[in-house]
């Protein structure tokens, strides 16, 4: 052999998840001698070689063996001397006929390390035997040949050995795999009826490889399509579905498979993961083989790939783009599982309409002007995965939206005062949309809004460790802890459950030491949970308005060993004492005049209401959920709410807005 083969072999593509396909190879070649024959009802063996070492594995032990190995026998026309030329000729022409490269052995040596063949042929009235090594070496790639008279039965072994680590880790171990993954790689040779009788096996264990295309074959049908004056063939099949397969449609040449499109929801919308059979109980996976003399005609040296020209590529008459063949590919394979997608989608669309008005108003737009964007979105989701897909849904949308908002904005005069221009007969449609749009914003902030008191209920009940929440968990709820209006955006804070006003704050510490708060110098170490700076007062001092401060407290539920009206009061007392700016140096004057506000929030226990009725000498409000008074000497507004108070308050503000959104528990 006449050749560079270390650098052929390395010049090779083949990626590591593709190590059977040196055995496919062999299994070409034994299916072509067999029809060159003149045994057209031969048959071939696939032996599988374990590696075992000195170990006598049992039988479950020595399935999943690693695999060092295979050996494919035919009863094939065997190495006679017009064959055993051809294998020592680079890139034959011997098989052209029949699609053969001539370069399948330099498939066998980019993952195996050596390849050993015995044939015994018929050849000018004798029986022959050739043996011999292929090995990567330029100076000698046949060794140790020997040819012998031999009176033996036409037989010949090609032994592929000692398969390397980078290939071996990727292959299959079990033998059914194997058998599963060879049925699918020749499927439209079993279709045709040109397989051999094909048997695999190994030291425990054997497989009818055409009893098994039988039994997973459940469907069968074929269409025939045009891209210019090219003619493609389809094959479609449903197959007996095994844990690792998955639908794909495969792209062949020579009748086997070169490469394969993995498909799923995306590119074939509500395709399930599994397709149920019609009648009976089994599932079933989609299989598709194109095949065509333009992809033979193209198919690299190696046949793992097409020579077909990429997107944006120049290509000359009669040529076609790669993406054309994928494109009409799976348009064909929509069209075939149709049937079986289009009920899916009405079941998925029902679901997801259900959801959406039930609990997440905030895609009604998209149901409304993108029903088909709903395609994406796979058939078997719910809850918040569901909701998720949704979400990516409705941001692409919303992308496409303000594309046409640029174009309305950026577009001249005269195509705006044209009522015949494209501009402005989409202008109509484009802000009914937009509006909608604008509207699904607001109902997603209002679904925030109950999913917040939701949670706030759920802390406000003791918890399966008979436990009820910390403050902590309340106090992030409402606002994120040890953190200042400076560091968060104004998504990340719950204020209005308390208060809607406290969102227009100037300044907002929370849980932070006094000497942490950046407009205040203090030597004090108290952490008031939330301490507010307000440019104007909640209620009007003397005669013109004062800049204020107020204080809130936070307790965990049902807790009673605490007294947080004494603590609040003493924070005032100490921020009274310390001098206050603001980040910026500009002063922040609180002397007398300068009120404070102080709301403590917690459970109203029986003795808490003792501390605030006989201790404060509070005044219980008109509902009985709370108490007031006002401290003179701190020039301090006080006032305790129950949780339960806060809660029902929040939800009777949002309950107009929770209504008009059809939002209820």
């Amino acid at each position: 052999m006449q050749t560079d083969l270390i650098g052929k072999v390395n010049n090779v593509t083949l990626s590591s998840r593709q190590g059977l396909f040196p055995l496919f190879e062999a299994v070409v070649n034994s299916i072509d001698a067999i029809n060159d024959s003149d045994n057209p009802g031969g048959n071939i063996r696939v032996v599988v070689h374990r590696d075992t070492g000195v170990l006598a594995l049992d039988e479950e032990q020595f399935k999943i063996a690693p695999i060092i190995g295979f050996d494919v026998i035919d009863s094939g026309i065997g190495f006679d001397s017009g064959n055993y030329k051809s294998f020592n000729t680079a890139e034959s022409t011997r098989k052209m006929s029949a699609g053969g490269k001539g370069v399948g052995r330099f498939v066998w040596l980019k993952a195996f390390d050596s390849v050993h063949i015995e044939s015994r042929f018929k050849e000018n009235g004798q029986t022959l035997s050739r043996v011999f090594d292929f090995v990567l070496s330029n100076e000698e790639p046949i060794q140790n040949h020997v040819l012998t008279q031999d009176g033996i039965v036409v037989r010949t072994k090609v032994s592929l050995q000692s398969m390397k680590e980078k290939y071996a880790s990727n292959v299959p171990l079990r033998l059914d795999a194997i058998a599963n993954r060879i049925v699918e790689h020749f499927l439209e040779y079993f279709v045709l009826r040109r397989m051999p009788d094909i048997l695999l096996e190994d030291k425990f264990e054997s497989i009818d490889l055409k009893q098994l295309y039988f039994e997973r074959v459940s469907n069968e049908e074929k269409c025939v399509f045009k891209i210019d004056e090219h003619e493609f063939t389809l094959f479609h099949f449903l197959l007996v579905a095994r844990a690792e397969t998955a639908h794909r449609v495969n792209f062949c040449a020579r009748h086997s498979v070169v490469t394969s499109v993995k498909l799923n929801s995306k590119n074939v919308p509500n395709l399930p993961s599994r397709i149920q059979e019609v009648e009976g109980n089994g599932l079933l996976v989609y299989m598709g083989y194109l095949s065509s003399l333009f992809l033979d005609s193209h198919v690299d040296n190696q046949r793992t790939g097409f020579t077909v020209f990429a997107e944006g590529q120049m290509r000359y008459l009669g040529e076609v783009l790669w993406s054309e063949i994928e494109d009409q590919t799976i348009k064909e394979v929509r069209s075939y599982l149709a049937p079986i997608t289009a009920p899916i989608r009405v079941d998925k669309e029902e679901k997801i309409q259900d959801f959406v008005y039930n609990n997440a108003p905030q895609y009604r737009s998209v149901l409304k002007h993108h029903p088909d964007a709903l395609d994406q979105i796979p058939p078997d989701l719910s809850g918040v995965k569901l909701e998720v897909e949704l979400f990516k849904v409705k941001r692409q949308v919303e992308e496409q939206l303000r594309e046409k908002a640029d174009a309305i904005l950026n577009a001249s005069n005269e195509k705006l005062l044209d009522p015949d221009d494209e501009i402005n007969q989409k202008y109509d449609k484009f802000l009914e949309e937009w509006n909608d749009f604008s509207k699904a914003a607001l109902a997603e902030y209002v679904v925030q809004r109950r999913k917040t008191l939701a949670l706030l209920k759920r802390y406000m009940e003791m918890g399966e460790d008979m436990k009820f929440a910390q403050e902590s968990a309340i106090h992030k709820l409402i606002f994120p802890i040890r953190s200042t209006s400076d560091d968060i955006d104004y998504e990340q804070q719950n204020l209005w459950i308390i208060d809607e006003r406290l969102s227009f704050h100037r300044y907002l510490s929370s849980d932070k030491p006094l000497t942490q708060v950046e407009p205040i110098e203090s030597d004090y170490s108290d952490r008031p949970d939330l301490l507010f700076f307000f440019d104007r007062p909640i209620a009007v001092i003397e005669s013109q308005p004062k800049d204020s401060v107020t204080v809130f407290e936070f307790k965990r539920p049902m807790r009673e060993d605490s007294d947080p009206v004494e603590q609040m009061n003493l924070y005032v007392k100490k921020m009274r004492e310390g001098k206050i700016q603001t980040n910026k140096g500009r002063a922040i004057y609180i002397d007398e005049t300068t009120p404070f506000y102080c709301y403590a929030i917690c459970d109203l226990t029986e003795k808490q209401r003792d501390r605030f009725t006989y201790t404060h000498k509070m005044i219980k409000t008109p509902d009985g959920e709370g108490y007031f008074s006002f401290h003179p000497a701190l020039n301090a507004y006080v006032e305790v709410i129950g949780y339960d108070k806060l809660l029902r308050d929040a939800e009777l503000r949002n309950r107009i807005l929770f209504d008009q959104m059809n939002i209820h528990d």
